[in-house]
């Protein structure tokens, strides 16, 4: 029988970058210095990261009340999904998929 995979934490490189609003950089630093353009062309010539907005099942429109019986002893919190791999299966309320669409 195989061993199931075990997930590692990420670290160093692996780790996900942090995203930030570059309009909202560009306002700070305009606003703090003297001579802001240099900061702002550098700024700007950082490329934007690939990156979608994500739906947590809590606001999906296919998160729907658990069963009776996952309510009084499931997780607080469980939601059942309706779609994608989580079909029909208990998820968190802050757990989110691909499929996930806003409420």
């Amino acid at each position: 029988m195989q061993q199931p995979l075990k997930r590692r934490a990420r670290k160093g490189k692996n780790r996900m970058a942090e995203y930030i609003d570059r309009e909202a950089v560009i306002s700070l630093v305009t606003s703090r210095y003297e001579n802001p353009e240099l900061c702002t062309q550098e700024i700007n010539s950082i490329p934007a990261a690939d990156v979608v907005p994500i739906v947590r099942c809590l606001d999906c429109k296919f998160s729907r009340e658990p069963a009776k019986l996952t309510k009084i002893y499931g997780e607080p919190g469980t939601l059942t999904c309706t779609q994608g791999p989580c079909n029909k299966r208990n998820v968190s309320a802050d757990f989110f998929c691909g499929y996930g669409k806003k409420k």
